[in-house]
Parts: structure tokens; sequence; C-alpha cells
């Protein structure tokens, strides 16, 4: 038994089961798909079949055919030329209103017969769309980068400003430490600074004199001590400060700097602030929002 296949043998059983006659047969061997050009002489319209043959419009049979369309042909050979009738135009419409069955077997077999074609256009395409993908990626990733690098530079710049603050403070503190002990040194028999006030431990002036130099820091030649407690009252009307050694701010100068003062109580200026004694509180009290009434101690 021979295990050849009979090409003619299939031909016929595939017309006996789809009812396809021999002229049928013969139609189907003349369709071609031909996209459709203006040929640069005389502006003919035509095609060119696989092996390199010209076809010419048909003008009388089938359907008006334009140049940049691509038909679906029967092709009609008179002599050595040939002449195509259109059947069918393959546009938009006509993929659109494929099933998705019909769809799948024409991807198939246009990649099957075109696949050497469709391989190096389908890779350039996703190259194209991957190196766009990645420089997407690699421009986000260097703003990220920049955007730490300059976080990184702002902590820098506060570290320094930090450690530049605090070196003040220590220098302060040994120049402060420094007269004490130069003092203790020539006068050690001296008694000590008695308070301007019964039972506070600094001296303090009664009608003190606090300039606002800055939108957070305040002047005063009563500044004397190195530490202070600062208090803001709950309405943000009144400062109190009251000299401690374990205050919580530092003063540098004759000069406090209250972080945040700006915010509160509105800069218009160097000036010089209503404030007093306040024997309750033990220092002395600022008010940011009215003068007080006269009141004495």
């Amino acid at each position: 038994m021979s295990d050849q296949i009979d090409f003619f043998e299939l031909q016929r059983r595939f017309q006996e089961e789809h009812g396809i006659t021999d002229a049928d047969m013969d139609r189907l061997k003349k369709v071609q798909v031909l996209s459709f050009f203006t040929s640069d002489e005389g502006g003919t319209v035509m095609a060119r079949l696989p092996g390199g043959g010209v076809v010419f419009r048909h003008k009388d049979g089938g359907m008006h055919i334009n140049p940049g369309e691509t038909w679906v042909c029967e092709l009609l050979e008179r002599g050595t030329t040939f002449f195509a009738i259109g059947m069918l135009k393959l546009d938009a419409k006509f993929f659109f209103d494929l099933r998705a069955d019909q769809v799948d077997v024409l991807a198939d077999i246009i990649w099957k017969d075109n696949q050497s074609i469709l391989e190096p256009r389908f890779e350039e395409m996703y190259r194209k769309k991957l190196e766009e993908m990645l420089n997407e990626r690699l421009q986000e990733s260097k703003k990220r980068e920049d955007e730490a690098l300059a976080t990184v530079d702002e902590l820098k710049t506060e570290i320094e400003a930090i450690k530049t603050r605090n070196k003040m403070v220590v220098t302060a503190l040994e120049k402060e430490l420094a007269e004490l002990k130069e003092s203790a040194l020539r006068a050690p028999l001296a008694e000590p600074e008695r308070s301007n006030v019964s039972g506070s431990p600094f001296s303090i002036e009664l009608n003190p004199r606090i300039r606002r130099v800055s939108p957070d820091e305040l002047y005063s030649e009563d500044f004397r001590h190195r530490n202070y407690f600062v208090h803001l009252s709950a309405d943000q009307s009144v400062l109190t400060i009251r000299p401690h050694d374990r205050g919580n701010i530092v003063c540098l100068d004759n000069r406090i700097t209250l972080s945040g003062l700006g915010l509160i109580s509105p800069y218009g200026g160097p000036a010089d602030m209503p404030a007093e004694y306040n024997p309750k509180y033990g220092g002395y009290v600022v008010y940011l929002k009215y003068i007080p009434s006269t009141s004495h101690y």
C-alpha cells in the first residue's frame, strides 16, 4: 500500500464535499490578492503579481478599484496581459467584520507565508518600543536620584548650620567659664551678686527694654543670663521669659531666637515690644497682640 498522497484525489473530494464545480475551481485558480498603485508614466492604475508580472485594472468588469487599495481579484488573461476584476476590497470594514476564528486563521496564514518579512519588522517595532520604555524608566530613575541628592545636600547644609550654632554656644560658654574663673581668682571673697527682686536668683530689671530685631529674634541688654525658659500663652498673645540654668532657650550676645515667632506674630521691622517684669512668673512678660494696662508691683 502506497503512502503517497494523491493531490488530485484530495481536490476531487473537496469539490464533492463542498459542491464546487470544475468551473468554479478554474476561477479560484485565477484569484489573487493585489495592491494597486498609480504608475509613474501615464498615471495608469495597476498592480504586480508575486512573480513580477503587471496587472491592469479592468475598466468594465467588477467593482471600481482605486490606487492605494488592496483587493481580492479575479485575473483575466488576454495574451500576455492580465486584467484584474475586483471581487472584495480588503479595507478596515472587511477586517472589523471578521469573526474571531476567521481572524485567527487569517493571522496564521499571513504569519506562515510572510514570517521572514514580518519578523524583522516586529523586531524593529518592538525594539523601538522597548527603548522608549527603558528611556522613560531611566529618566524617572534619574529624577528620583536628583531629588535624593538634593535632599542630601539640604540635610548637609542643615547639619553644618547646627554645627555652627553649637560651636557658637560652646565658644560662648567657654568664654563665660573663663570669665567666671578669672573673677573668682581676682575676688575670691566677694559677696555673691544680689537680686534686684526679692526671691529671684537672678538679676532682674523691672522695666526691661526688649526689641524685636528679626521675625524670630529678640534683643535686650537685660538678657544677661545664659539660659531662659520661654512660654507662649494659650491664646498666643503673651510670652513669658524667665531665666533658669536649665532653660530651653540659649542666649547669645543678649539675643534669644524663638523659632516660629514670625508665624505667630507678623514682623513689620525692628521695633521695641511692650514688656514688663512680673513677679508672679519670676521673669519678663512680652505682649505680642496688645499693650498691657498699667500695673504696679
